[in-house]
């Protein structure tokens, strides 16, 4: 039996079988964990720790906690700046008259002509003189250009699919010239930029813990029991 498992036995062993509709699965105690034989020089972090465990086994919270203090939300602005320089390379690389639905389209039609693609990458033609060319490259004037505007446009739709342009989703596949749909991005990103923010993890671990509670209980009914708890958790989990 590991340290873990002989302090879960510990708090339920303590519970009364016509009173387990009112269990609440608690941080242990000091008490608990000297006698579940814990040997730590700061029981408060060691409780979080304990206390976090067994609730991600219960899929309440998404991690082990290990300290008194934790990111309550973290900076994006990080990737707010990647976003910015992979739309300025968007606008560079790409003609003019593009639209944010012509981009959107620019990675499938390569895909659809791999061929044609690798015969440009393999060649390095100067010119399309005396090429026969698909539709969607007459937008490009030379090969080379085609080319950079290949590379960058592998990723336009992973750039879409970034949850931090969420508020610039209805513009993704509209007829709006790039230089404008970056011009329109830059400062909405600007806007939601934000820096690390820290908080009690005690806090945290409750919080999350009742958030996941009112989702169990929308379907299995506010006096849930262990056992019907149990049917929401995966074999590897009850073992």
């Amino acid at each position: 039996m590991t340290e873990y498992h002989h302090l879960w036995y510990i708090i339920f062993m303590q519970i009364n079988k016509d009173d387990y509709k009112k269990v609440i699965i608690r941080k242990p105690t000091d008490n608990e964990q000297r006698a579940a034989k814990i040997v730590t020089s700061d029981y408060a972090i060691s409780s979080i720790t304990i206390h976090s465990s067994i609730l991600k086994t219960l899929g309440l919270v998404d991690k082990v906690y290990r300290s008194k203090e934790c990111v309550i939300r973290y900076s994006n602005k990080k990737e707010i700046s990647s976003s910015k320089k992979d739309l300025n390379a968007f606008v560079k690389f790409f003609p003019k008259n593009y639209t944010t639905e012509k981009a959107w389209n620019f990675n499938e039609n390569c895909q659809k002509h791999p061929n044609f693609v690798q015969m440009v990458k393999d060649t390095q033609p100067k010119s399309w003189k005396g090429m026969i060319i698909p539709t969607f490259v007459k937008d490009f004037k030379t090969p080379n250009s085609f080319l950079k505007a290949e590379k960058y446009g592998r990723s336009w739709q992973g750039i879409c699919d970034r949850d931090i342009l969420d508020g610039m989703s209805e513009f993704f596949c509209c007829s709006m010239p790039l230089d404008c749909f970056r011009n329109r991005a830059v400062p909405y990103l600007d806007s939601i930029a934000c820096d690390s923010v820290k908080g009690h993890t005690q806090t945290v671990i409750w919080e999350t813990a009742y958030k996941r509670q009112m989702k169990i209980e929308e379907e299995l009914g506010k006096n849930f029991t262990p056992k019907m708890m149990s049917f929401l958790l995966t074999p590897s989990t009850l073992d």
